[in-house]
């Protein structure tokens, strides 16, 4: 999360987006944080994008891109379960992700 902390918004997130962002984030970690490192989340895990279309190539996002906030009601080693406002709930499950970066690393 310091990571994110530090750095200027990403010129592909709009502002709102990239507040919503770190309160995502923020939210997770207070409630989520010990239970994903016990189940084997890691940061890539939570916090990846791609390095050349962090924007549009969504199959590299971390969990926490997803969740636009909503609330992970349920994690697992395999998988995290996000409601969303309009009640709209979404699986996120964990994949390799060898071709993502930390979105902290993105430009």
């Amino acid at each position: 999360m310091t990571g994110l902390n530090r750095r200027q918004r990403l010129d592909w997130l709009p502002g709102d987006r990239w507040s919503e962002l770190l309160a995502d984030a923020e939210t997770f970690l207070a409630r989520w944080g010990k239970a994903a490192q016990q189940l084997g989340w890691i940061a890539l895990d939570l916090f990846s994008v791609h390095p050349l279309a962090p924007a549009a190539r969504i199959g590299c996002w971390g969990l926490i891109l997803f969740v636009r906030g909503g609330d992970v009601v349920a994690l697992t080693a395999s998988a995290a379960t996000i409601r969303h406002r309009s009640a709209a709930v979404l699986t996120y499950r964990r994949a390799d992700q060898t071709d993502a970066i930390l979105i902290s690393e993105a430009q």
